[in-house]
């Protein structure tokens, strides 16, 4: 991915070139559907303060509704001024005339104050803080049996369709062939995304490290210009990688789980002799993993939804 891949949110991606095939199949994305509300999403990074959408978090100093005060802890900013007064209020009520003879002394070289400082008080605020779901998807040729894509676009799509009326972010990284590609940076117009998806060619060789490690800079970007941000990261393979060395792909999926995102792997993997290899992969992730069972898009939205919840609420 050059540098000026993360730009390209306005222009349709060309999904010809380097990485297509006389034997690639291009399949329409499945019919969306409404999603419930996504519930707040959160990573096993520390959260951080931010001024995002639909994810919530609590901190001091920074924007969002105030719902709490607090005693200060360092610099005092953003004074709740009604708790820091029934603060006051209560320490005169409780002191007595011993109270006041001991503030009188402690402000005897200042003017005559109601408040002394142990009465401030800050607020304590809610923000809102964006979700980034990034689906990461095999569009080898094994993904076009038994029209697999079809429902892999579906729920992409419609995943697409909540976040446009949430605002949260949703993109997709597809590998194939020699190497991967930014199909939809994290966005939330549908027109563009859907255009891609429909673009979206199947075929060629499996390269999962590419993908992983597409994924890796593509997160880190984002993550830089918005730490607040709070990321998903959706795999969907077989796990069974034929470019690179196996120690390429241990090495790409170790950088991705330092990350210590919040991560889900969907195994496309069939048949009577299974290699395990996608479950392999989620376990150096510590993403959570689902069979082939739960490749169908209604069941993909879902299970993005419980992972947002659990992740929440653990």
């Amino acid at each position: 991915m050059s540098e000026s891949d993360n730009s390209k949110d306005s222009q349709p991606s060309p999904v010809s070139g380097p990485w297509s095939a006389q034997s690639d199949q291009t399949f329409t994305p499945g019919d969306s559907f409404a999603v419930r509300k996504i519930a707040p999403a959160a990573t096993r990074r520390q959260p951080q303060p931010g001024r995002g959408r639909r994810s919530q978090t609590t901190a001091v100093n920074q924007g969002g509704h105030y719902i709490r005060a607090a005693v200060p802890q360092g610099s005092v900013r953003d004074v709740a001024v009604d708790a820091t007064l029934r603060a006051a209020a209560l320490r005169r009520a409780r002191g007595g005339e011993d109270a006041r003879r001991n503030e009188s002394q402690i402000l005897a070289s200042s003017p005559p104050r109601l408040i002394i400082p142990t009465d401030l008080r800050v607020k304590i605020r809610r923000a809102r803080t964006g979700n980034l779901i990034l689906f990461v998807v095999d569009a080898s040729g094994s993904m076009g049996a038994r029209q697999r894509m079809v429902a892999v676009k579906g729920a992409v799509l419609s995943l697409l369709l909540d976040a446009y009326q949430k605002r949260d972010r949703v993109g997709l990284i597809a590998f194939r062939g020699q190497g991967a590609e930014l199909l939809v940076p994290p966005t939330n117009s549908v027109e563009l995304a859907e255009q891609r998806l429909r673009q979206m060619p199947t075929g060629g060789r499996t390269p999962l490290a590419a993908g992983l490690q597409l994924a890796e800079r593509v997160l880190s970007s984002y993550l830089q210009r918005d730490a607040a941000l709070t990321p998903l990261l959706v795999l969907v393979t077989d796990g069974r990688s034929n470019v690179g060395s196996p120690a390429q792909l241990r090495h790409a999926t170790l950088a991705m789980a330092q990350k210590r995102l919040a991560a889900l792997v969907l195994d496309s993997e069939q048949g009577f002799v299974r290699l395990g290899a996608a479950k392999e992969i989620a376990a150096w992730l510590e993403a959570e993993y689902l069979p082939l069972e739960a490749l169908r898009a209604g069941v993909i939205a879902g299970q993005v939804r419980q992972r947002l919840n659990q992740s929440r609420h653990p």
